[in-house]
């Protein structure tokens, strides 16, 4: 006895929907999520899926023409346009290596620079000219400053790497190919770069520490005098809390030039 089965027909799927073939769902690209969770939610970039048949798929059919969706797809599916290049820096030069896009064949650049600036605003147009998107440049002391900061704000990432991070990784580094394995390493995101604040921080930093470096400098001055004193059986310190006052500094002026008034008047 057969089981009379309600509610659908014969090849055709739930809700009036057509079955589909071979018990396989089918789905189509849509550009307006039907729901937030479950199917027809949001996937990637705002594209969803929903199951064909739909009123909500023609509607979007019918306000999203077929070359809108082509070209949506078509960007979607695009690779991300890749370019790295490696930078060893040295005092006097920088040697640098541009590798070809990913994905693509070419011939790998080499360049040698040298690090006045006129020589540093050649190297950022050459590297905006291969159109280059991606630096690595390892941190040798401060020769690396002058060159971040021209490349600032002009290159789309700069990475510059922790010797120490550099040294644990595998790989041979010698100094002819230094700039070719970054850019290697780098293009196979195995390099991870340091944190560098934005500029406004890095100038508010100096500031900071400028002012530091100036009190301690100002500490040492009055230490040096209080020890002079000291040692020429003067005791400053036990009158004047302060050195650098008007008044304290009056009286050791008056008290180094008395034993000369004295020595002269001797004569």
């Amino acid at each position: 006895m057969k089981k009379r089965v309600t509610g659908q027909k014969k090849g055709r799927g739930m809700m009036g929907q057509a079955a589909p073939r071979n018990n396989r769902p089918v789905f189509s690209w849509c550009f307006e999520p039907v729901c937030e969770s479950g199917q027809g939610c949001v996937t990637e970039a705002g594209i969803v899926v929903s199951a064909t048949g739909g009123e909500h798929e023609q509607d979007c059919r019918i306000r999203y023409p077929a070359s809108f969706r082509a070209a949506a797809e078509r960007d979607y599916m695009k690779p991300e346009y890749r370019r790295c290049c490696g930078i060893d820096v040295h005092k006097k030069s920088v040697s640098v290596c541009v590798l070809p896009p990913e994905g693509q064949q070419g011939m790998v650049k080499r360049e040698k620079f040298r690090t006045f600036l006129r020589d540093l605003k050649r190297l950022r147009a050459w590297l905006k000219n291969c159109k280059v998107t991606e630096v690595a440049m390892e941190s040798t002391g401060q020769y690396w400053r002058p060159l971040w900061n021209v490349l600032e704000g002009e290159i789309p990432q700069l990475i510059l790497l922790n010797p120490a991070h550099v040294k644990g990784l595998a790989g041979r580094k010698t100094d002819r190919r230094d700039a070719e394995w970054l850019a290697r390493l780098q293009e196979r995101e195995h390099l991870q770069g340091s944190f560098i604040p934005p500029l406004e921080i890095r100038e508010l930093r100096e500031l900071t520490r400028t002012r530091v470096h100036w009190l301690q400098d100002c500490n040492r001055t009055k230490n040096r005098i209080a020890q002079v004193c000291e040692a020429g059986n003067i005791k400053i310190s036990s009158v004047a809390s302060d050195l650098m006052t008007i008044g304290a500094d009056a009286w050791v002026s008056l008290v180094a030039e008395a034993p000369i008034k004295g020595a002269g008047q001797a004569g």
